[in-house]
């Protein structure tokens, strides 16, 4: 990263060295590619939708009313996107869900779910990726 050997005991300024260090940790996490087993900063978050996946969903059942499911769009967004994936399933989560969701979203074929539900990728979510691929409701009916 440097094209010099950093030294701390040569900064003459030593406060402005742990800033600046959380400053890359976080740019770095926000431009990491989709990785199979995350580390760092948003595996908690991860580690949090796992468990309810498994525990939550179980006694309580389906309760999202988006395909794919609030969790599964949590675990793709944070793997894909970090930073960015976090506050999009942040938004979802809290933001969305009032309000009428025909207004907003297609309701999703029976073929990809039994209920109804409103269809809502993380592709759909970022306006970058929807410029160069368009969206997935598109490409998929």
């Amino acid at each position: 990263m440097f094209p010099y050997v950093f030294d701390i005991r040569t900064v003459k300024d030593k406060k402005i060295i742990l800033p600046l260090l959380g400053v890359i940790f976080l740019i770095s996490c926000a431009n990491q590619k989709k990785i199979d087993k995350p580390k760092g900063f948003f595996l908690p978050a991860l580690i949090i939708i796992e468990r309810h996946i498994q525990e939550g969903t179980k006694y309580d059942g389906p309760k999202c009313p988006y395909y794919p499911s609030c969790s599964a769009y949590g675990k793709r967004a944070i793997r894909d996107h970090s930073l960015m994936g976090f506050l999009m399933t942040m938004d979802r989560l809290f933001f969305r869900e009032s309000g009428s969701y025909h207004q907003k979203y297609f309701v999703t074929p029976k073929r990809l779910s039994e209920h109804i539900r409103f269809y809502n990728p993380v592709s759909d979510d970022i306006p970058i990726y929807m410029e160069k691929h368009g969206s997935l409701y598109k490409d998929e009916f």
